[in-house]
This record gives C-alpha cells, sequence and structure tokens, in this order.
C-alpha cells in the first residue's frame, strides 16, 4: 500500500501528468499499429512484405553484387547487379507468391530451349534458385556502364515515332517472336512471350533517333507462371490487394488490353499460347497506329491504320485463337511496298507455302539471323586501311583511328569510308555533333551503304 500511495502521489505532480500522457499515447500508437499490420498485411508493398527472403536470397547469390535497393516489378523485385569482371544486369528476384517447383521447371526449360537455339540473338540470362526462389538475371539491355537501354514504354509517352518507325518495330518483333516460336521445350511446347506491354521493349538508337535493335525483356516469365496464375495475379495487383512500384501498376492498367482475352481469363475455353502473342501483337500495333488504348477490336478505328497491317491486325485481335494468324509470314501477303515485306533476300530463305488457319511446320529463322551476323562481321573489310582504322575503334585507340581516316581524307575528301570512319570513332568517344556532321556527309556521298553505320554500332550503343 505504501508504494501505490507513493505512485498515486507522484502522478498528482506535473511530471506524473507528462509521464500518464505518454503511457496512454504509447499503448494507443501501439493498438493502431498491430491493428494496421495485422489488417494491411497482406497489402503491404511486396519488397517490404518478402524483405528478408529477398536479402538472404541475395546474400547467397555470392557471384553478382546488387547495387540498388530495386523496384517491386510485376514478376518480382527488379534491381541492378554486376559481376566482378565489370559486366552489369538487370535481376528479378520473383515473389514468393509466384514461385514454385512447377513455375522453377518451366522457367528452366524455356531457357534452357533457347540456349540450344541459335545464340547470336537470343538473350543468355543467368538463373538461379536461391532460398526457394528464382532468381533471373538480364544482360542484353544493360550497357557497359551498367545503364539500361532506352525503354520502348518511354518512347510511346513522347509519342515521336512516325508511320515508318512503328513499321519498322514492328517488323522486327515479328522477326523476332516469329523465331521464338520455332524453338520448342523437351516436352514440345513451343514458346511464347507472354508479356509483350511496351516496357518489355528496350532499343539502340542511332544518330537520328532511328531504331537499330530491339531488345526483348522478361523472357519466360509468363510462360513459367502459367496460364491461371498469370491471370489472377494480373487482377490482384490492378485491384490493390498486392502493391507493386506505382509507375509499373500504371503501365500495367494503361496496357493491360495488349494482353489476350485468354490471358485476362475472360475466357475459360483456350489456353495461353504462340496464339496469345499474336494478339498482343495485333493490339500493340494498333496502339501504336492509333495512339490510344483500346478495348475491343470494335474501339479500333482501322482507317488511321496502313492499309497493309489492317487484314493481319485484325485477325490477330480474334477471341478464338485458333482465328488468329498461326505464323508472322503471313505478313508478307498484305506488303505492297519491297521495304516491309518479311521475306527480303537478306531476311529470310525462301518460306514454306503457309495456310493462315493451319498450323503448318515452318522454315526455322536461322538463315536470317547468321546472315545478318555474318553481315555485321564482315562488314569492316572495305579495304585494308579501312579495316585497321575500324580495329583500332574497337580498342578504342582513336589516335590512330583518327590518324587512319585523315589520311584517307587526304587522298579523297569525298570518301565514304574516312567519312564513316570519323562518324563512327566520333560517336564511340561520345561526341555527338561532330559524329553526325560526318555521318550526313557519307549519307550524302552514297545513301545506300550508309547502312553499313547502323549495323556496325548495333550492338555498342
Amino acid at each position: 500500500m505504501h508504494i501505490l500511495f507513493r505512485f498515486q502521489e507522484a502522478f498528482k505532480t506535473p511530471l506524473g501528468d507528462l509521464f500518464a500522457f505518454l503511457l496512454v499515447a504509447t499503448l494507443t500508437l501501439s493498438f493502431f499499429y498491430f491493428y494496421l499490420w495485422f489488417k494491411l498485411k497482406k497489402t503491404r508493398h511486396l519488397i517490404l512484405k518478402h524483405q528478408s527472403e529477398f536479402k538472404k536470397t541475395e546474400k547467397n547469390l555470392k557471384e553478382v553484387t546488387f547495387l540498388e535497393e530495386g523496384i517491386a516489378d510485376f514478376f518480382g523485385k527488379n534491381q541492378m547487379v554486376a559481376w566482378a569482371d565489370g559486366r552489369f544486369g538487370r535481376s528479378i528476384i520473383f515473389y514468393p507468391e509466384l514461385c514454385d517447383d512447377s513455375m522453377i521447371h518451366r522457367f528452366r526449360n524455356y531457357h534452357l530451349a533457347m540456349q540450344q537455339s541459335d545464340e547470336s540473338y537470343f538473350p543468355r540470362n543467368t538463373f538461379k534458385e536461391k532460398n526457394n526462389l528464382l532468381v533471373n538475371i538480364e544482360t542484353q539491355y544493360v550497357k557497359r556502364d551498367g545503364k539500361s537501354l532506352v525503354n520502348f514504354a518511354h518512347i510511346c509517352e513522347q509519342s515521336t515515332l512516325t508511320i515508318s518507325d512503328k513499321e519498322h518495330f514492328l517488323v522486327n518483333l515479328a522477326h523476332i517472336l516469329e523465331a521464338l516460336h520455332q524453338v520448342h521445350t523437351e516436352e514440345g511446347e513451343p514458346l511464347y512471350h507472354g508479356f509483350l506491354l511496351p516496357q518489355a521493349f528496350y532499343l539502340t538508337l542511332d544518330l537520328v533517333k532511328k531504331i537499330t535493335n530491339i531488345f526483348v525483356a522478361y523472357h519466360g516469365c509468363a510462360f513459367a507462371v502459367g496460364r491461371d496464375t498469370h491471370a489472377q495475379w494480373i487482377q490482384h495487383v490492378i485491384q490493390g490487394d498486392v502493391r507493386i512500384d506505382s509507375q509499373v501498376k500504371k503501365q500495367l492498367e494503361t496496357f493491360s488490353f495488349i494482353f489476350s482475352p485468354e490471358q485476362r481469363a475472360l475466357t475459360e475455353k483456350y489456353k495461353v499460347g504462340v496464339q496469345s502473342d499474336f494478339y498482343s501483337f495485333g493490339a500493340l500495333a494498333g496502339f501504336l497506329f492509333l495512339e490510344s488504348e483500346f478495348r475491343s477490336i470494335e474501339d479500333l478505328n482501322f482507317d488511321l491504320i496502313p492499309r497493309e497491317w489492317r487484314t493481319f491486325i485484325r485477325e490477330c485481335l480474334q477471341e478464338n485463337p485458333f482465328d488468329r494468324p498461326q505464323t508472322f509470314l503471313e505478313l508478307k501477303e498484305h506488303f505492297s511496298h519491297p521495304d516491309l515485306e518479311l521475306a527480303q533476300s537478306y531476311a529470310y530463305s525462301e518460306p514454306a507455302v503457309v495456310n493462315s488457319k493451319n498450323a503448318l511446320k515452318q522454315e526455322a529463322l536461322k538463315p536470317f539471323f547468321d546472315q545478318v551476323h555474318k553481315m555485321k562481321s564482315e562488314e569492316s573489310h572495305f579495304n585494308e586501311a579501312w579495316d585497321k582504322g575500324y580495329k583500332a575503334i574497337k580498342f578504342e585507340a582513336w589516335d590512330t583511328a583518327f590518324s587512319i581516316f585523315n589520311e584517307m581524307m587526304k587522298v579523297d575528301p569525298q570518301a565514304f569510308n574516312a567519312h564513316l570512319g570519323l562518324a563512327l570513332t566520333y560517336f564511340q568517344k561520345g561526341e555527338q555533333e561532330k559524329a553526325k556532321f560526318h555521318y550526313l556527309q557519307a549519307k550524302k556521298i552514297d545513301g545506300k551503304k550508309i547502312g553499313s553505320f547502323h549495323r556496325l554500332i548495333a550492338f555498342d550503343v
């Protein structure tokens, strides 16, 4: 009683009032903290929700260094990584909700199938299973300084693409998807991408901001997750049941119409597969040409779409996958101008006859990619002096390169090779204005031959 009496007297003092206030405030805040923690447990930001699991996985992956905190991407935690040899990449540590044995097995089969295919253009991702989570590292769109190439979503926001740019992008994407669809897993299932939203593409641009190469991210992600989980995850993200990065969510909400009906679980009759990529291709093409999103094929004003593309896009957007095209080689049937045909002499060997409503075996696109890389490797051999200058550029011996090309200029001020060499040298040094000057000079001399510049910088930008 004596102690209780002392406490009662103490609480009557100003210090006692302060203590009582702090005690009540602490209890109240604790109540609200635990209430909100339990209430919002399922909707917490996914990086925070799985922070301990992610940290443990990163610690176990000793061959790379994680360089940033990362963002909550659609499939997992996305962040920059570096190897000890100076290479960079972007990693995705998949969310535990998406990882199980079946998912990891399908992801592994996807990339093993690509590795057994033509090695000149399919990405060679590094993937590991650590702490029961799948880690996928992509390098194809990360530059030597650790920065990513230009993301296509950013280009779309700026609305700077011409009709020619859009067609060029779509034709090259058709090349990539057609080649991907030719590859099968060891179980015989054809590969498909399944996540052809604008943020999945990275670009290299030349001096006049023209697209020179397209690199596709998220290879194998949608394929591995599977139809049902993928559709449910889309709904969870859009409805806010799980929280990802706000910018990623905004892009998903804006471009969700690109997913096929079977991917969005709008129809239970059809499975997700190769034909889902055709729907996404058609939806992406419609968006690019109209520069606005749409919700159904009825919303598309086909008068605003170039005539050659209308039939193919309309067929791609059919609800029934079996009514969609079976191969991107069908595009050839609709083009009247040779610059965009998919069967150009430098692009494909002679394609087999195609029935648009029957899945017939197509010729693989390996000859096309072999030829492209053969052209790139042989591009430098204009003459002996040029070859020495080009090798000097590759070894960053700038003084040697300048000396060689300037000597060529003394012999002939209108030498295409000299202007091209100087354009390449200044470009690699980062002196854009000087590079552009010599690029335009070379273009005036031989407009047809200037494509050499684009091919030579294609994988170095």
